[in-house]
């Protein structure tokens, strides 16, 4: 008698690290150290979920923002009398922890990196050179998510507020915002999904029936 390998189906985690989980599009405010003045700067995001890492709870989230507003202060890095307009684009990775993530109110933390590319036009050379270019920084900073629909409540408004720890860039950010996860509350299950492990099959000599 011997033995084989062979593969037959065990029980996973639905909805691993990059599977899909949702996306979110949030618009408001940015109150940026680098650009204060008597305008706020507009922000836009658009981030989508990868799916969770560990727990159900905890999402991977990868997203892109842009915003533009002036340039005008007499205080922090900017010199009196710089004045005019600045765009950035970029992109943010983070993990967000969903407590209570199965109630229609649901709070969130985040925390993580981002990097955005700044085109500056302030009048003033200094300060152009400044704020022109890439800029690497962290975030961290929470909000809540309101569940609504039918069934397992696919959509959500959110209202977001993070920080931006950027040097020459650091920012506020305010937001509100609206989410779909096709899986809706059953994204924070885990489901029985085949997958293959190693299991011992025992053969009889050839010609003879297996045992039972």
């Amino acid at each position: 008698m011997f033995t084989t390998l062979a593969a037959t189906p065990d029980l996973a985690a639905a909805q691993r690290f990059l599977g899909f989980g949702g996306a979110e599009v949030r618009a408001g405010g940015a109150d940026v150290t680098a650009a204060k003045g008597t305008d706020v700067a507009t922000n836009v995001s658009v981030e989508s979920d990868f799916g969770y890492v560990g727990l159900p709870t905890i999402r991977s989230i990868l997203g892109f923002n842009y915003f533009s507003g002036n340039v005008a202060a007499s205080t922090g890095p900017l010199r009196p009398g710089a004045e005019g307009t600045m765009r950035s684009a970029g992109v943010a990775a983070s993990l967000r922890w969903d407590w209570r993530a199965k109630h229609r109110l649901t709070p969130y933390l985040l925390a993580g990196a981002t990097l955005d590319y700044v085109r500056s036009e302030a009048g003033d050379t200094e300060v152009d050179g400044l704020l022109d270019g890439n800029h690497l920084g962290g975030q961290f900073g929470g909000g809540v998510a309101f569940r609504f629909g039918s069934g397992h409540y696919h959509w959500s408004l959110t209202a977001d507020l993070r920080g931006v720890t950027s040097q020459d860039l650091g920012r506020m950010l305010a937001t509100i915002g609206l989410r779909y996860s096709p899986r809706g509350q059953a994204m924070y299950d885990i489901d029985d999904i085949p997958s293959a492990r190693p299991t011992t099959i025992i053969e009889g000599p050839p010609g003879r029936a297996p045992p039972p």
